[in-house]
C-alpha cells in the first residue's frame, strides 16, 4: 500500500453555453437549450467551480475523479469550457479521470460521434479496455488502489436521461474485475446511481446486473456516482455492498464535492459545499477497513 491519497470526487459541473444556432432544433439541443435559459443559468454559477482548483492544490490532492455530466446540451464550445477547467487540475499536477453522463451524450449527433472522447482520453495505461470502445477501462490509482470506471451514458429521446448498463458493458466489466489482483481495492465511478431512486426516465436500465456484479467483488470499497445532483453517503458493506457516494452537484450556485483522505487504516471523508463566497466542510464521515 502506497502513501496517503487524497481523493475529490467532483460531478455535474453542467457548463453551460446558451446558443441561438438554429441547427439545434434539428437534435433535442434546443431542449437543453430552452431549459439552461429559464432555469439552469440561474442555479448554476460557471465561475463558482473554478475556485476548485486552488482549494484541491492547497489539500495537496493527487486525483480528481468526475462522474459525468460536466456540459449541459454536449455543443462543442460547453466541452471548451469544460476542458480549460479541468486543464487547471493538472496543470498543478492534479490527475484527472472523467466519464460522461447522459449530458455529455445529450444529442444523437454527439453520442454518435463520441464527442466526449475529443476533449478526454478513453484509454488508460492500466487495461486494454477503453471507454470509447468497451463502456469500461481501469485506472492505477497507486499501489493496491485501482479506479475502474464505466460509461452507461446514452443518447436518449426528448424527455428521457436514462442510462444503459449492457449486456456488453457486463462482460467487459466482469473480465476487467477477474483480471485484477484478489487483494486490490477497487473503487468504481459510474454517472448513474447504482439503484434505481430515480424516476423511470431517470434510472440507470439494467441496474440489477451491475448490483449482482458489484455484489459478488467483495474488493469493491466504493461505488462513486452522481446523475441524481443529491449528496449521499450510504455504507452498504453490511449487506456485501461497498460505500455508495453520490457527492451532488458540484456546478450548482450552492454545489458539493467530496474529499476522501484514504490511507492503509481507512477513510476520512469530508463533504465541502460552496456558500458565504468559499467552499467549506459541512459534514465527515469515516470508514474503517
Amino acid at each position: 500500500m502506497g502513501d496517503i491519497m487524497k481523493i475529490a470526487h467532483l460531478s455535474d459541473l453542467h457548463f453551460g453555453k446558451f446558443s441561438l444556432s438554429p441547427k439545434q432544433f434539428f437534435s433535442k439541443e434546443w431542449i437543453g437549450n430552452f431549459n439552461y435559459f429559464l432555469n439552469r443559468r440561474h442555479e448554476f454559477d460557471r465561475h463558482i467551480p473554478f475556485s476548485i482548483p486552488s482549494v484541491l492544490d492547497a489539500m495537496n490532492v493527487t486525483h480528481a475523479l468526475i462522474s459525468g455530466d460536466l456540459t449541459t446540451t454536449s455543443s462543442k464550445v460547453e466541452y471548451e469550457i469544460a476542458q480549460f477547467f479541468t486543464r487547471q487540475l493538472e496543470d498543478l499536477g492534479i490527475k484527472v479521470i472523467a466519464i460522461p453522463g447522459n449530458h455529455d451524450h445529450y444529442t444523437r449527433k454527439a453520442y454518435r460521434e463520441k464527442r466526449f472522447y475529443h476533449y478526454y482520453p478513453s484509454s488508460s495505461e492500466t487495461s486494454s479496455y477503453n471507454l470509447k470502445n468497451h463502456g469500461v477501462t481501469a485506472h492505477r490509482l497507486q499501489e493496491g488502489w485501482t479506479l475502474v470506471a464505466l460509461d452507461t451514458a446514452i443518447a436518449t429521446p426528448i424527455g428521457s436521461a436514462n442510462g444503459q448498463f449492457s449486456s456488453e458493458i457486463e462482460s467487459h466489466l466482469i473480465t476487467l474485475l477477474e483480471s485484477l489482483p484478489l487483494d486490490e481495492k477497487i473503487i468504481i465511478m459510474n454517472h448513474f446511481p447504482l439503484f434505481s431512486y430515480e424516476k423511470p426516465k431517470r434510472r440507470l436500465l439494467g441496474c440489477e446486473k451491475l448490483q449482482s456484479i458489484v455484489k459478488n467483488s467483495p474488493n469493491v470499497l466504493f461505488y462513486l456516482h452522481g446523475h441524481a445532483h443529491r449528496r449521499s453517503v450510504a455504507d452498504l458493506r453490511s449487506n456485501r455492498l461497498p460505500i455508495v457516494l453520490d457527492c451532488g452537484s458540484s456546478g450548482l450556485s450552492n454545489g458539493t464535492w467530496n474529499l476522501l483522505d484514504i490511507d492503509k487504516e481507512g477513510c476520512d471523508l469530508d463533504i465541502y459545499q460552496y456558500g458565504e463566497n468559499r467552499w467549506k466542510v459541512i459534514t465527515t464521515h469515516h470508514f474503517k477497513w
